[in-house]
């Protein structure tokens, strides 16, 4: 007993008995509007993640500029000039959007690397960092970790500084690329509609369970039924596309935990045709 020929999708039940009468479609077929829901789970996993994105986004200029030979203290000095937003129009599609804003950043950080004086050429010496030394005693490994954890605090303290400068070109663009990041992501998640793989299906209801409020249910649709699927990017779990699913193709399972363990899933007494649901 499998489920290979469904796609799943977890919702809650005020959602689904609008599916019910309407089917499955994209917000943007749905409302015309291409900005995520604030209570939906791309709105909250943004407010959960984005500031650690921003956070390394903008420590990956950092290290890239001082293996240029330039110091945190140059870093700190040169804080560039007005910061101009990126501008760019976005198409939906990963592999347009996504190479777009690269290259813009590209540009902003010569940019900025334009500001700093030239550097004298320099000679490179190697220098075996401290940690790949055996070190002899139990005290000596003791050390080396805690020195390494106090220049990994000064490291991020610094970062820090710089983010919290907002007249600082470095910290302007690493919030500007991620929120550029992001603005690809909610136009392609409002486009599209998604579904689990079935050989995800029990993880991505036990991950996804947790960003729907209230009464939830659970929908599957056989495969045949979803037109144009694609592999979503940003979860390796899942499928999308941006046609419609007929309410009279899709299932419904009430009682969400039959979806732990494959005969629960499977067992056709978990669930009735979508139309039934009231």
């Amino acid at each position: 007993m499998n489920d290979l020929n469904y796609y799943y999708h977890l919702t809650s039940k005020p959602l689904a008995l609008l599916i019910k009468e309407n089917g499955m479609k994209s917000q943007v077929m749905r409302t015309g509007s291409n900005r995520a829901h604030p209570d939906g789970s791309f709105a909250k996993d943004r407010q959960k993640r984005e500031m650690g994105r921003v956070v390394g986004e903008l420590s990956t200029y950092v290290k890239q500029i001082i293996s240029s030979g330039y110091t945190e203290n140059q870093i700190s000095e040169n804080k560039g000039q007005a910061y101009l937003p990126m501008q760019f129009t976005l198409t939906g599609e990963n592999s347009t959007d996504v190479p777009l804003v690269e290259a813009k950043r590209e540009e902003k950080i010569k940019q900025y690397y334009a500001w700093f004086p030239n550097l004298p050429p320099k000679k490179k010496k190697w220098i075996q960092p401290a940690l790949t030394r055996k070190p002899k005693t139990r005290e000596e490994l003791a050390l080396m970790k805690k020195n390494k954890e106090a220049e990994t605090e000064r490291y991020n303290t610094f970062v820090s500084s710089i983010l919290t400068d907002k007249c600082h070109f470095l910290g302007n663009l690493a919030r500007d690329y991620i929120s550029a990041r992001y603005a690809i992501e909610e136009l392609i998640t409002t486009s599209h509609i998604y579904f689990a793989k079935p050989e995800y299906a029990e993880d991505a209801y036990t991950t996804y369970k947790q960003h729907i409020a209230g009464e939830q249910v659970m929908l599957r649709v056989k495969k045949e039924h979803v037109a144009n699927s694609e592999d979503d990017d940003s979860d390796y779990r899942a499928v999308m596309t941006k046609n419609s699913v007929a309410p009279e193709y899709l299932e419904v399972m009430t009682q969400t935990s039959n979806m732990i363990g494959m005969n629960n899933r499977c067992d056709p007494s978990n669930w009735m045709p979508l139309s039934d649901l009231i």
